[in-house]
């Protein structure tokens, strides 16, 4: 790093720590032999103990070390290559088999241990997919199949042939040149597709983590040592979190080793009724009858692919739920083969469990789960099974993360704990001991990454009077600071369906007077409703439709929701935004009864409510932040786009595309644009919505694909008279292996989009693209005399940690008290408007402050955080939707429905609205 401090511009220098670690060069030391008495190194850590009794490799003895063994050697030699075999296993009298990784990890190092004149001193371990790697050759291996007897799994011993197919051998010299230059991440694809750097960068973090799996329990990239560095902290007696760490590779100017401490949300050990008690608080009168549609959609989709033990037999056999069956156990029927008589006798399940197991069931009219393999039609009924605890539930929403976003900052470690474990765990034998990377010469350094970074000033907002926000916040509604463009609520009306079987409820007069109060003081003009309708049946669309006849120039209707009422809220947006094309606002039962005197509550609900109707809060002052030449000066097109893939709980579902694009710099009106896909990343409409360009011959199912006319830029055309001098695209979440193809075919659409405005093609306003991550796992912490805490909103960080021929940049806009705040990574793909970096930090951070119901910062940009609240609200209605479709008997396919549901064009009025806030 050959930057200083004095050399840094466009903000305050700051040093910064990061959690990454190099890969240094190490001189080859004597390492003892392993010995059965001797202590293993790792029993030094007292955070991480030798291997312990629940890890996958009890085959190890409990003194055995990772160090390569050799009864002859005492010295570490040099490896020459590094050499990929095919790891080929056969049960015995069978065919290949595929097994998992504890069971492939329990082959292999029972492999080591039965023939130590072929393995000995030669470190094996496994690599991407169904291959192991060594960093010597092992002869013997050819043609040969290695037989392995009586490995536990699944609690059954069986026996193993395993075969070594040599596929692949790379120089060491090759290896260490990746080491010291990796290819930048864009270009990294798949094992095995030909990309030498790339399978090598896999290979190495192959090695590292099956060291560490050695110690710890391996779930994935995550690691978990008993003890743990942390106790877990129950939420619920179903779920509990639990603090693990995260190793991979990351290649930069150099390949980083990343390390963080990670607390998922995870399983616990019990039963699963007491989970349906507890956690969605069933009561006894539920579990004694058969389940409705949407409760057994809504626990399909909570349990699917959730592995859960079955308790009524003595073998405790583990089966992963295929989905929640339509009946019970009382008339779920299975025919049962009598081989002595030749007849076939139909048993209900019930009757199964009382022949068999002795086991009368409580509550046999309850549905049973449908668990795999799926062609064998195996149910059991809930009341026999548990959930296997450590399964990872954090992505998967819905009630096993209930509460998670609130309680997230209270067990988030902060950033002086977590850089206290990740120096715990680098300097832990796995890691700095590591067999592998000292046979080739490496070892982790045990500091982490230092570099230079900068603190940008925040930009010049621009609301009743100037304000500048400190630490990321600044204040609305008070010292006289009112909304930049208020509006003024003539008409709007109150739908409450809380009524608590009154038949005529006040209970939302004093929640309207204080919104009323409070409005004032943010500069919005606010009358009394023009009408409020109490309702006891929650029939959202026909009371809509009477305001429609009676009230047709509603701006806005405020439905206050009754709690305990499934889909109400989908429902009611539903009708509201597809049917009947009416800006909405609904209200939880918590915020109208308990929440009316927190100000803070009541400006967040006002500042949506004016977003919604056409009001800007604030906008930032670009002239005094760039000069008036610069990008954000002048009449530009600022667009965020995001493809929201489907959900785990429901595989069936298409993808959605949404497009959020700013009619003006000052962050208001946008125009959005949603569209279901087929399932590929990247945007199929990405041409017609921005302009006139033909809809892509990739999706046919798409007939409702709207004409080209109010696309994006005749929008911006028509409401700026003007055509965009530029254009600023933030992509958001691309995977990585496909970051290069997928920008690389959006911005060639985009250019295909602009040339089709004008008969001559003329029209190419400049493009600039960049790529946007929040999946990744880097962190940036104050350096040594920096202070303590999170890093300063606006700390941008380059120089180190960024590939250096690529054009990337960390930036930490938004302000957090809690917690350890996560960077957001910018790629930019390609610029011809000849920006700056510095500019356009400069840029993407003053966008980070135009969100409109929040009066701080955000992680993103406001277009590219609109597309993906968009994205997110319309799978919040296709689920709704293919809950509809999962209550049919028979297969239906849910694209239709959803499409209707979801699809957001110029044929629909909201789509210049914000209505998804």
């Amino acid at each position: 790093m050959e930057d200083t401090l004095g050399e840094q511009e466009g903000g305050t220098a700051i040093t910064l720590t990061t959690n990454l670690y190099r890969l240094v060069a190490a001189p080859l030391t004597p390492t003892p032999s392993p010995h059965p008495s001797k202590q293993s190194p790792l029993a030094t850590l007292t955070s991480i103990p030798s291997p312990c009794p629940s890890s996958p490799t009890t085959n190890l003895p409990s003194s055995a070390s990772i160090l390569p063994s050799s009864s002859s050697s005492s010295t570490t030699t040099a490896a020459s290559s590094l050499i990929t075999y095919r790891l080929i296993i056969c049960e015995e009298g069978k065919a290949q088999v595929d097994l998992p990784l504890p069971a492939r990890r329990q082959v292999l190092e029972s492999l080591k241990e039965v023939y130590p004149e072929v393995f000995g001193g030669r470190p094996l371990t496994l690599g991407p997919g169904n291959t192991a790697l060594s960093l010597d050759h092992i002869p013997e291996t050819h043609d040969t199949a290695f037989v392995v007897d009586e490995v536990k799994s699944n609690g059954c011993g069986r026996t193993f042939a395993v075969e070594l197919r040599k596929e692949k051998e790379v120089p060491v010299a090759r290896v260490l040149e990746v080491v010291q230059c990796p290819p930048p991440t864009i270009t990294t694809s798949t094992f095995g597709s030909g990309d030498d750097a790339a399978d090598i960068i896999k290979s190495l973090q192959a090695m590292v983590q099956y060291n560490l799996s050695l110690y710890m329990e391996q779930r994935g990239d995550l690691f978990f040592p008993q003890p743990p560095p942390l106790p877990p902290t129950p939420i619920t007696p179903a779920r509990e979190v639990q603090t693990g760490y995260r190793v991979t590779l990351t290649p930069a100017a150099s390949l980083l080793l990343s390390l963080d401490v990670c607390q998922p949300v995870v399983t616990k050990e019990a039963p699963v009724i007491d989970f349906l008690r507890t956690d969605l608080g069933w009561q006894e009168d539920d579990l004694r009858s058969p389940m409705s549609g949407d409760a057994r959609y809504e626990l399909t989709r909570l349990l699917r692919d959730i592995k859960v033990r079955a308790t009524h037999s003595s073998v405790g056999r583990v089966y992963r739920v295929v989905e929640v069956a339509a009946r019970g156990a009382d008339s779920i029927l299975l025919h049962i083969h009598n081989p002595h008589t030749a007849t076939t006798t139909p048993w209900t399940v019930e009757q199964y469990f009382l022949h068999f197991y002795g086991l009368r069931l409580k509550y046999p009219t309850l549905n049973c789960l449908h668990v795999a393999p799926k062609q064998r039609l195996i149910f059991l009924p809930l009341e026999v099974c548990t959930l296997v605890g450590g399964q990872n539930v954090s992505g998967r929403g819905g009630a096993w993360v209930a509460g998670e976003g609130r309680q997230a900052i209270e067990w988030d470690l902060g950033p002086e704990e977590r850089q206290q474990c990740l120096a715990t765990l680098v300097r832990s034998p796995p890691l700095a001991q590591d067999p592998c990377l000292t046979r080739l010469g490496l070892t982790v350094d045990q500091k982490p990454v230092r570099v230079l970074g900068r603190v940008l000033a925040p930009p010049r907002l621009l609301a009743s009077v100037p304000v500048v926000p400190e630490g990321g916040r600044w204040v609305l509604g008070e010292g006289g600071v009112t909304l930049r463009r208020p509006v003024t609520m003539h008409t709007w009306s109150v739908v409450q369906y809380d009524v608590d079987g009154r038949k005529k409820n006040t209970l939302h007069l004093p929640f309207v007077e204080r919104l009323i109060e409070v409005g004032r003081s943010l500069g919005m003009e606010m009358k009394q409703p023009s009408v409020d309708v109490v309702r006891k049946e929650t029939k959202p669309i026909d009371d809509l439709f009477a305001l429609e006849m009676y009230y047709p120039y509603l701006q806005l209707t405020l439905f206050l929701m009754r709690p305990g009422i499934k889909y109400l809220h989908e429902d009611t947006k539903h009708a509201c935004n597809t049917l009947l094309e009416r800006i909405t606002q609904c209200i939880e039962p918590e915020t109208y009864r308990s929440k009316v005197t927190d100000d803070q509550v009541m400006r967040s609900l006002l500042l949506q409510m004016n977003a919604k109707c056409g009001g800007v809060s604030v906008t930032v002052d670009w002239p005094a932040m760039m000069p008036v030449s610069s990008l954000m000066c002048r009449p530009a097109l600022v667009v965020g786009a995001t493809v929201e893939g489907h959900s785990s709980d429901f595989p069936r579902s298409c993808y959605l595309a949404a497009m959020v694009g700013m009619m003006t710099t000052e962050g208001g009106p946008c125009v959005t644009l949603v569209h279901p896909q087929h399932r590929h990343h990247y945007v199929a409409n990405m041409a017609s919505n921005i302009s006139s360009a033909s809809p892509s011959t990739h999706d046919q199912f798409l007939c409702l694909s709207v004409p080209s006319e109010r696309r994006l830029l005749v929008r911006y055309y028509e409401m700026n008279h003007c055509k965009p001098e530029a254009v600023l695209v933030y992509r958001l979440e691309v995977p990585e292996g496909q970051v290069e193809r997928v920008t690389s075919w959006e911005a060639e659409e985009i250019h295909k989009a602009c040339r089709s405005m004008q008969p001559d093609e003329a029209y190419l306003p400049p493009l600039t693209y960049l790529c946007i991550s929040r999946i990744h796992h880097t962190r940036l912490f104050r350096g040594p005399g920096e202070g303590c805490g999170n890093v300063l909103p606006g700390t941008v960080a380059q120089d180190g940690i960024t590939y250096p021929s690529s054009t990337a940049f960390f930036l930490c806009s938004h302000p957090s008290d809690k917690g350890t705040s996560r960077p957001t990574q910018y790629h930019v793909i390609c610029d011809e408007n000849n920006l700056s970096l510095e500019a356009l930090q400069t840029i993407t951070y003053g966008l980070c402050h135009l969100h409109a119901n929040c009066t701080h910062a955000t992680p993103l940009p406001m277009p590219a955080a609109y597309a993906r609240q968009a994205a997110r609200y319309a799978r919040q209605l296709a689920r709704r939707q293919e809950g509809h479709v999962s209550k049919l008997e028979t297969p239906y396919d849910p694209v239709p429905l959803v499409t209707k549901a979801t699809l957001m064009d110029h044929y629909n009025k909201l789509h210049t609205t914000l209505y998804y806030l």
